[in-house]
C-alpha cells in the first residue's frame, strides 16, 4: 500500500542519514589519524633529531643540527655502557652529570627530573634526547600481546558491522511495527469508503486514530439506520394513497375510457412507484443486504417467462425478439438478476416509442452473456453521462445504478455502448459450477 511504502521510504531515508553519517564520521577518523601520524613525523620529532645526530656523529654536531635542537628546546646527553655523561649540548644543567644503571633504566622509561626523555643506542653509546616540560606524555603500558594488537586493529570494523547489523535490526523491526499498526487502519478507511462498518481494537501507538474510526463507522451506521427507517417510512406513506390513486383511475379508465387524463395520471402514479422501488433495492444493496439466497437460475428460461410477462403486462407499443439463445445457467440471487435484466428492459420500454428489443443469450469464455439491443433514440453523448457519478445520483435513473450495483455483488461485468441507433446493454455473469 501507499501509505506503508511511504513509512517504509522515511525509514529508509533515516537509514541512509544514519550511514552516511557513520562513514562520515569514519573519514573524519581516518584523515584526524593521518594527520596526526603526518604532524608526529615533524622536525620536532625524536626520530627526525636521532638522524640528524647519528649523520653528523655523536660528538661533532653540525651548525645545522646544533640550529634545529635550539630551536626547538631540545637537549642531548651522549652516555656510555656505565651511565658517565661523554658529552651534552643544551642540556639543562642539573642533569649534565654521570647516571647509574638504575637511573638509566628507570628515565629510560619514565622521566628524567620531569623532562620528558627519549633514547636511543648508537655504536654502543646511549643517546638521550631531553624536551622541555610538558611537551610529551609518556605511558607505562607500551607494550601488548599480537593476538590483542591485531584485535584493536579489527575492533573499529567490528563497532561498525555491529552498527550496520544494529541499524538494519532496527528497521525491519520498526517496519514490522508500522505495518502493525498501520495496515489494520488502512484497510478500514478502504472498508469506509466502500460502505462497510468497522471495528479495530484501540490499542498501540495509534489508537486515538482507531479510536475516531470507530466512531466514524459507528455515525455511519447509525446514519445509514436512520436514513433507511425514513426511507422505509416515507415509502410506506406514500405507497397507500398511491394504491388509492391507481385503483379508482383503474375504475374511472374502465367507466370513461374516452378519458385519456386518466391514463395520464396511471401512468405517473405507476413512475412514482417504480421510484419508490428504486430507492428501497438501491438502499437495500448499500446497507450490505447483498445476496438474500444463491441458488441456480436457468437463464434462457428466465428471459423467456420476463420478456412474456412484460408484453402481457405493459400497455406500450414495443415488441420483443429472441436472437440467439443457449442453454446457460449461473449461480445467484434469482430476485436480484431478474431485477437487473427486468430494469433494462423496462428502461428501453419507457424512454422510447415502438421500440424493437433484440435479446440473446451467448457463451463467452466461462462466462454467460445476456445481450439486450433496442432501436431507441439514445446518443451517443447521452451514453457518455451514464457512467458519471452525476448520473446515477439523479433519482430518475435509479435503473442504471442498480443495475450496475447488482452485477457488482455478482461479481459480473456490465458493458453499454452505441447501436447505431439505440443501445446495446450486455451482461456478463460467471457460468454456474454445479
Amino acid at each position: 500500500m501507499k501509505e506503508i511504502k511511504f513509512f517504509t521510504q522515511a525509514l529508509l531515508r533515516f537509514m541512509g542519514i544514519t550511514i552516511v553519517l557513520i562513514i562520515f564520521a569514519l573519514l573524519v577518523y581516518l584523515f584526524a589519524l593521518f594527520s596526526y601520524a603526518e604532524q608526529h613525523d615533524n622536525y620536532s620529532n625524536p626520530s627526525y633529531a636521532l638522524r640528524l645526530v647519528k649523520s653528523d656523529g655523536l660528538f661533532d654536531l653540525s651548525k645545522e643540527t646544533q640550529s634545529f635542537l635550539r630551536h626547538n628546546n631540545i637537549g642531548l646527553l651522549v652516555l656510555d655502557g656505565d651511565g658517565n655523561c661523554l658529552s651534552s649540548f643544551e642540556a639543562p644543567q642539573e642533569l649534565v652529570r654521570d647516571y647509574s644503571a638504575l637511573e638509566v633504566a628507570s628515565f629510560s622509561r619514565w622521566y628524567l627530573k620531569d623532562y620528558p626523555v627519549f633514547s636511543y643506542i648508537v655504536d654502543d653509546k646511549l643517546l638521550v634526547f631531553i624536551y622541555p616540560k610538558d611537551s610529551y606524555t609518556k605511558f607505562s603500558t607500551l607494550y601488548m600481546q599480537v593476538s590483542d594488537f591485531n584485535f584493536l586493529l579489527a575492533l573499529p570494523l567490528i563497532i561498525l558491522a555491529a552498527l550496520f547489523i544494529i541499524l538494519f535490526v532496527s528497521y525491519y523491526a520498526s517496519k514490522h511495527a508500522i505495518n502493525k499498526e498501520i495496515t489494520p487502519i488502512t484497510k478500514s478507511i478502504i472498508k469506509l469508503s466502500d460502505n462497510q462498518s468497522v471495528e479495530l481494537d484501540e490499542k498501540g501507538q495509534l489508537k486515538h486514530i482507531k479510536a475516531a474510526l470507530n466512531k466514524t463507522s459507528q455515525n455511519l451506521e447509525q446514519a445509514k439506520l436512520q436514513r433507511n427507517s425514513w426511507l422505509r417510512g416515507i415509502s410506506h406513506d406514500l405507497r397507500t394513497p398511491l394504491a388509492l390513486i391507481s385503483a379508482y383511475t383503474q375504475k374511472l379508465s374502465d367507466e370513461l375510457p374516452e378519458h385519456k387524463s386518466l391514463k395520464v395520471i396511471e401512468s405517473n402514479t405507476q413512475s412514482i412507484t417504480r421510484i419508490l422501488d428504486g430507492l428501497n433495492m438501491v438502499y437495500r444493496l448499500e446497507s450490505g443486504e447483498g445476496i438474500a439466497k444463491v441458488s441456480k437460475i436457468d437463464l434462457e428460461a428466465l428471459l423467456r417467462d420476463m420478456s412474456i410477462a412484460l408484453l402481457n403486462s405493459i400497455d406500450r407499443d414495443f415488441t420483443i425478439e429472441f436472437v440467439h439463445f443457449e442453454r446457460l445457467s449461473i449461480d445467484g440471487d434469482k430476485n436480484l438478476i431478474e431485477r437487473a435484466i427486468r430494469n433494462v428492459l423496462l428502461n428501453s420500454i419507457y424512454h422510447n416509442d415502438q421500440v424493437a428489443i433484440k435479446i440473446s443469450l451467448t457463451k463467452s469464455g466461462k462466462s454467460a452473456c445476456v445481450t439486450i439491443e433496442d432501436n431507441g433514440g439514445i446518443s451517443k453523448e447521452k451514453l457518455e453521462e451514464i457512467d458519471s457519478s452525476d448520473y446515477l445520483n439523479n433519482h430518475a435513473n435509479f435503473g442504471i445504478s442498480i443495475l450496475k450495483r447488482i452485477v457488482a455483488l455478482h461479481e459480473g461485468t456490465l458493458e453499454l455502448s452505441y447501436n447505431n441507433p439505440g443501445l446495446c446493454t450486455k451482461l456478463f455473469f460467471n457460468l454456474s459450477e454445479r
